[in-house]
Parts: C-alpha cells; sequence; structure tokens
C-alpha cells in the first residue's frame, strides 16, 4: 500500500522535474519495502519503549528510499525504522519515506556509516565491514575517513583487522577491542608473538607496548639479517643466526691457542678448519682524546656498531685448543 503527497508540478525543464521527482514524499507499508545490503548488523530494535513508541505513535522521522530498476522502494536509511514497523505494526499500518535517486555502492555505505556511527553507535565489527566494502570498492583510507567522519587512526586499524580472519573472529565475538584487534592482526602470522600479546592482555599489560617491543626485536633481526648478507656477499663464510643458535658452541679463534700453546695469527684465521664468521654487535664508548680543547662539549653517546668474528663450532677439528683451559665461546 503506498500514499503519495503531491508535490508542484515543474514546467521549466525536464531536469527540474526530475530534481522534484528525486525529492518524492510518500506513505509505504513497511513490510513491503526491501531492505538493501547495510553495514549495520546490530539492529537494536528490542528497546521497548522505541517498540511501544513505533506501535503507538508510528514513525516520526521519514526512512529513505530509492526505486530500484524493478520499480520497487529499496531502504537506505532508517531500517531499525522500518523492520520494527514491520514487527509491531504502526497506526495507519505506513511509515513516512522520502524517495531518492539510487546512489553509488561507496555513497551508500558511507552514508549508512555516519548515521550509525553518529546517531546510534555502531559494533566496532560492523564499522569494520563497513570500512572494508568501502575499500573493495577502491575507496582509500582518507577517502574512508573523510566520507564517514572516522579518525584515520580507526580506519587504518579496521583496514588492517580486514585482512587477518582470527583477529577478525575475535573482534566479532567481543573477545577484542578493534583496537586490541589491530594489534594481534598486526602479528597474527608469527604465533609466538601472539603468545606474547595473550599474556600481556591476560595480565593487563599494554598490548601496545608489548607491540612495540615485538616491532623493535623483528627491526633488529631484519638489520642483523642485511647485515649477514652483505659480508657474505664480500665472500665471508658467515654463520646465519639460525646457525649460531643451533651450533653446539661458537668459539672466537682470537681466544684460542695451536697445540704448541701459541696464539695463531690473524691472517691464519681463515684457514683454519671450520673456520666462519659470526656478526656480533659491540659496544663502542667514544673517547675524547683532547679533553683541554673540548671540555665545554658534549660527552659523545655510546653506541653498537657490528664486527665480523672469526669463530670455530667444532673445536677438535680445527686443531686448536682453549687457551689455559677457560670458556671462549662468544
Amino acid at each position: 500500500m503506498t500514499d503519495t503527497i503531491q508535490t508542484p508540478a515543474a514546467t521549466a525543464t525536464d531536469e527540474a522535474s526530475e530534481a522534484v521527482q528525486a525529492e518524492e514524499f510518500l506513505y509505504l507499508a513497511p513490510a513491503e519495502i526491501i531492505i538493501g545490503t547495510n553495514v549495520r548488523t546490530d539492529l537494536r530494535a528490542d528497546h521497548k519503549e522505541f517498540r511501544k513508541s513505533i506501535k503507538e505513535r508510528g514513525v516520526l522521522e521519514a526512512v529513505t528510499v530509492y526505486r530500484n530498476e524493478d520499480g520497487q522502494y529499496v531502504l537506505l536509511r532508517g531500517q531499525r525504522r522500518t523492520v520494527t514497523a514491520a514487527e509491531v505494526g504502526t497506526p495507519t499500518g505506513l511509515i513516512p519515506a522520502r524517495v531518492v535517486p539510487q546512489p553509488a555502492d561507496a555513497d551508500r555505505i558511507g552514508d549508512q556509516m555516519v548515521e550509525n556511527i553518529h546517531r546510534a553507535g555502531m559494533r566496532e565489527a560492523e564499522i569494520v565491514a563497513g570500512v572494508e566494502q568501502l575499500a573493495l570498492l577502491g575507496v582509500s583510507a582518507a577517502q574512508i575517513a573523510k566520507r564517514t567522519s572516522i579518525d584515520r587512526p580507526t580506519v587504518n586499524a579496521a583496514l588492517v583487522v580486514t585482512k587477518a580472519d582470527q583477529s577478525r573472529n575475535r573482534l566479532d565475538s567481543g573477545d577484542l577491542t578493534l583496537e586490541e584487534a589491530a594489534i594481534f592482526a598486526e602479528f597474527e602470522h608469527d604465533p609466538e608473538a601472539v603468545e606474547r600479546l595473550e599474556n600481556a592482555k591476560r595480565w593487563r599489560r599494554s598490548l601496545a607496548h608489548e607491540a612495540q617491543r615485538l616491532r623493535d626485536e623483528a627491526a633488529e633481526r631484519e638489520a642483523d639479517a642485511a647485515e649477514v648478507e652483505r659480508l657474505r656477499a664480500e665472500g665471508l663464510p658467515i654463520l646465519s643466526a639460525e646457525e649460531v643458535a643451533e651450533a653446539d658452541e661458537v668459539l672466537r679463534i682470537e681466544r684460542l691457542v695451536t697445540e704448541d700453546g701459541e696464539s695463531l695469527p690473524e691472517e691464519e684465521w681463515p684457514n683454519v678448519p671450520g673456520a666462519r664468521v659470526q656478526v656480533v654487535k659491540e659496544w663502542v664508548y667514544p673517547e675524547d682524546e683532547d679533553d683541554e680543547e673540548h671540555e665545554d662539549d658534549e660527552p659523545a653517546e655510546p653506541y653498537q656498531q657490528y664486527v665480523p668474528v672469526w669463530v670455530v663450532t667444532d673445536l677438535d677439528a680445527s686443531g686448536l685448543r682453549r687457551r689455559g683451559g677457560g670458556s671462549s665461546s662468544t
């Protein structure tokens, strides 16, 4: 059932007539309105006062619809009002509706998110779903933030979560907030990192701080690996970090001696059977050699630098022995 409120006819041009038609105002039976795709999944329409108001007074604020190719009315905005009116009824059996031209998908999704976020408050899982739909349509993160008035960090977090199934499922179940889900999603590929985050969450430690530690450690490992590859390209027999971890012992040749108890000259180290190179970090403490001339200068800060060290991992095969029986391990 449809009641139409007549609007003044436009006679100037066809375009003017189309503009008037776009602003058409109708009263529609809520059950006959097609509920189109909506970013909101949690309608929260079970509030007793809300349902009672709809039943007794009807829908006071018009919903927004458009006509599809078949002439059917498809809902754009006002899903909670329409669904509730269809369930509990209204005094007239109708609800007010404003008819607009069919929007592009990106505009529809953005408008729905704006309406729901800033009125009834969308669940974070719904925000992620809406952001994902916009991203799939090719809308950039900056434009998503502009269209929906969602702050950029939230948009970025939502985009991260869309790419991580486990973290997204935990967000949907309410086990994680969006901020937490974004952190877990970042490390979802690393079981050890996820375990550390779980422990931080369990003991109510800062997930953000633990995540930053994990990032710093990953950056350090990446830098170590880059130095290994650089020295390997120079022809040195470099031990990888994995080989160092798996070795029973890693002994510096400089701390070993020959069977005669003599130190081996440095130029002979590459010739030791099984000799390899380990990349280590050593602290450097700059010393001001001219204290009087630079006494007002700030003292130089210590720093770390990579040092290639010749080592053996099989002492017997090397033909060397420990000096005085002491430990020579790196």
